[in-house]
């Protein structure tokens, strides 16, 4: 009994923080790393490729990311995965994996 009493507790628990939460809007990912990335505003301080990549217009948002792949060994990992979040955020679902796995990828074969 006290089992499930303690089970029905963490359920209850557990709902309550999923009420809570409120997703206005699915595509977008909420989410800061702080100092390099908050999703509001966006906030982005990732070196010279920052405002690109907060740009707010499309053009400018891709144009950034072509010169981001011509510079892509230079590249440092927060510009890798905040670049990732942002092509997430604005409908380059397949790009954005791309671009998160890519950078992990290449450090598994660096390291053997």
């Amino acid at each position: 009994m006290k089992l499930n009493l303690v089970a029905l507790l963490i359920c209850i628990g557990c709902a309550g923080l999923a009420a809570g939460q409120t997703i206005t809007d699915p595509a977008h990912v909420e989410v800061y790393v702080t100092p390099f990335y908050n999703s509001k505003g966006p906030v982005i301080d990732v070196g010279p490729f920052s405002s690109g990549l907060a740009a707010k217009n499309e053009p400018e948002f891709v144009a950034t990311i072509a010169k981001m792949k011509k510079s892509w060994n230079t590249l440092n990992f927060a510009e890798t995965y905040v670049a990732a979040i942002r092509l997430y955020d604005l409908g380059f679902r397949k790009e954005s994996i791309y671009w998160f796995i890519q950078p992990s990828i290449a450090d598994v074969f660096l390291r053997v």
